[in-house]
């Protein structure tokens, strides 16, 4: 069955270009019955403003809606495939943030977020800005509106990147280098490698050796976009992405999306994915 895709991709304004990636939003009105979709891992963090119906989920390989995003969800870094289920009349924005964009957004350790480290303050204020942002979106009568909204608020409140994060956004150069990144960055900014592993998790949510793994798997999923299983040579692919052999790239598979590489290309093929080739 050919894949029913319902959401639009708006590109972000040049002021945001290092913060988000994209805004996406969906719209479900012309939809008659429910439909399952799949948003691969991305390693973003993710802010879902929900203006209908609560939106089932799940994560990994399972089918099993077991979970339910209400009117806000904040997801993320999203390591693994996002499987969830648009009723008719569903009605969403989403905001992937990408390097320490959320940071600069909410001011907000990810690392304290996901570990439940959060004061009681921390936690407050940080409900009720959402909140408020919620009820402004609400207020508006349509998704291409409220990206507007957004847009525009983003850019007026977004904080600087902070001193400490800024040797990360210098550190893209490195990235996919045989380097080791966290040394070189550590020496060119004379701070040393625990601090730099600190500050990834702090401002980012995850380690540089977790990004590094990521990149590698994202050309992956790009360059067998589309393609059907007979078409593809996984010898090929272990040597053109540098892996150590079959069952290395397996492990990354299993990783990031829960099934074999084999699994996950016929499944690709079978099932709406929300893919998106952007690289950070």
């Amino acid at each position: 069955m050919e894949a029913l895709y319902i959401g639009e991709n708006v590109e972000v304004d040049e002021r945001l270009k290092n913060v988000i990636n994209r805004f996406y939003y969906v719209s479900a009105h012309e939809i008659d019955t429910a439909i399952a979709y799949h948003y691969p891992p991305s390693l973003e963090m993710m802010i879902i403003f929900n203006f209908g119906p609560p939106i089932r989920c799940s994560f990994g390989e399972s089918d099993v809606y077991d979970q339910s995003l209400e009117k806000i969800a904040v997801i993320g870094p999203l390591r693994t495939i996002m499987n969830y289920e648009l009723a008719p009349c569903s009605e969403l924005v989403v905001l992937p943030f990408i390097f320490d964009g959320f940071y600069r957004f909410l001011s907000l350790s990810i690392e304290g977020l996901s570990g439940g480290k959060l004061s009681e303050h921390e936690v407050s204020e940080y409900n009720s800005s959402l909140e408020k942002i919620w009820k402004a979106l609400a207020e508006l009568p349509t998704n291409a509106e409220r990206v507007v909204w957004m847009s525009n608020y983003l850019i007026k409140h977004l904080n600087p990147s902070s001193q400490g994060a800024l040797p990360l956004l210098d550190s893209i150069p490195y990235l996919n280098s045989a380097l080791n990144p966290v040394k070189v960055i550590a020496q060119d900014h004379d701070v040393s490698e625990r601090t730099i592993q600190k500050r990834f998790k702090k401002y980012t949510g995850y380690s540089p050796k977790e990004l590094i793994r990521f990149l590698r798997f994202k050309q992956i999923i790009t360059y067998i976009s589309g393609k059907e299983l007979k078409d593809i040579d996984w010898f090929e692919i272990i040597y053109k992405f540098d892996y150590h052999d079959q069952s290395h790239l397996s492990k990354d598979f299993k990783y990031f999306t829960g099934v074999s590489p084999s699994k996950f290309v016929s499944q690709n093929l079978e099932r709406n994915f929300c893919f998106h080739p952007d690289e950070y």
